[in-house]
């Protein structure tokens, strides 16, 4: 039982908990990064009181309830927590959702780690009112096959932390403002000075673009088959 008069609980402070099973956030507030991550055995309802979700605190976790009178975020019949707003972000997808998932058409963000450890979508549908992915927003199944549609203008360093050399394919949508594909499946921004976002994980030599000024946060995250990069 927390103290009536917590109204916060810090980074990681439960994490990997895995026997823990309930806990009552009643007066409640801020939930950090990573709070209940890998609480394996947690059944948490979460209170209106609750107005702050972290990144990833609710990865891994057997199952989760938001309150219907939360003033900020609400639910879906599949488990999926999002923000109440007509521009709404992504923030929770339980690890066991659908293979294939289709994001709802007023989401603008996929949050941070709002997809982390999911391990069951192998096909995520983005509607065109996508414009923004956060860091780790599909830390996610290796064979996750994703299309990014033109409408994404923020793509963040570590967007894609795809997990293992499976058979995956993350593939950019033409006509893109800011991002551009190249022919092996390596996302970076257009332009000189570009940054170097995305190498596919079934890439066994690379050679940098020579556009390419900067690598990205875990461009080449996970990429076990990765024998030569030509920089």
């Amino acid at each position: 039982t927390l103290p009536t008069t917590l109204t916060t609980i810090e980074a990681h402070a439960f994490e990997a908990c895995t026997q823990l099973s309930s806990i009552d956030l009643k007066n409640c507030r801020t939930i950090g990064d990573y709070v209940f991550s890998s609480c394996t055995a947690l059944e948490l309802d979460i209170p209106a009181s609750v107005t702050s979700l972290g990144a990833a605190c609710l990865s891994d976790i057997k199952s989760v309830a938001v309150a219907t009178d939360n003033p900020i975020y609400e639910q879906t019949p599949e488990g999926v927590i999002l923000t109440k707003e007509k521009n709404a972000t992504l923030v929770y997808v339980p690890y066991n959702i659908a293979s294939s998932y289709k994001i709802p058409e007023h989401v603008t963000t996929i949050g941070s780690n709002a997809f982390h450890g999911n391990r069951e979508p192998a096909s995520i549908t983005l509607p065109e009112t996508v414009t923004t992915l956060e860091p780790f927003a599909f830390l996610c199944n290796l064979n996750l096959s994703l299309t990014i549609p033109k409408s994404v203008n923020t793509i963040c360093e570590s967007a894609f932390g795809i997990r293992g050399s499976g058979n995956g394919q993350i593939t950019l949508a033409e006509g893109n403002p800011n991002y551009v594909q190249t022919p092996d499946g390596a996302i970076l921004t257009k332009g000189e000075d570009a940054t170097l976002l995305y190498v596919p994980s079934t890439v066994d030599t690379f050679t940098i673009p020579e556009t390419v000024t900067k690598i990205g946060d875990y461009a080449f995250n996970w990429n076990e088959n990765i024998t030569a990069i030509t920089i």
